[in-house]
């Protein structure tokens, strides 16, 4: 079963030289979407600066990180997991908001990290961080899209509990 959680980001050059580090990830393992991995800091702060002139707001720089991180028994290969962590994001974000996918492969656990500007630079609005949206419809993209591929998600009991938090959802990974 694959885990998926969200958490906003405190210092975005820190999290994307974590995340690009080269002992960790491969250069074909790195994606962006209307941003430069060279420049991403800057591309993040014109959209903000374009979103600040429109609603006359004195914001800072707000992003997000998801991880996605796949189950050691459907062994996908770094390759796949960066294909499906670019359908994931593009499919979760609407291709409405920049980001950076990048895959690690340093660990004997396969996962990726998804770093996205908060800003849609469509509508110029935040990205909307209700539960519906940060967890509930987080875990229904990244479950749609393992299916999708054959491989295993987490089944959720009938009961009224419609997504789980990070925690739940781990320990009912482990049974």
């Amino acid at each position: 079963m694959s885990i998926v959680k969200i958490q906003r980001v405190k210092n975005l050059k820190k999290i994307v030289a974590y995340a690009t580090q080269p002992h960790k990830t491969r250069d074909d393992l790195i994606t962006t979407f209307n941003c430069d991995i060279n420049s991403i800091e800057r591309d993040f702060n014109d959209t903000l600066t374009e979103y600040n002139n429109l609603r006359k707001s004195n914001r800072e720089v707000s992003s997000r990180m998801i991880i996605q991180s796949f189950n050691d028994e459907d062994q996908v290969s770094p390759e796949e997991a960066q294909k499906y962590g670019v359908e994931f994001a593009r499919n979760y974000l609407k291709d409405q908001h920049q980001y950076l996918v990048v895959t690690h492969i340093e660990s004997d656990h396969i996962h990726n990290h998804i770093i996205f500007n908060d800003i849609n630079f469509e509508s110029m609005k935040y990205f909307d961080s209700k539960r519906e949206n940060s967890l509930h419809k987080l875990h229904y993209e990244n479950d749609k899209l393992l299916e999708g591929y054959n491989l295993s998600v987490l089944k959720k009991d009938n009961s009224k509990i419609k997504s789980y938090s990070f925690g739940e959802y781990a320990v009912r990974l482990k049974g």
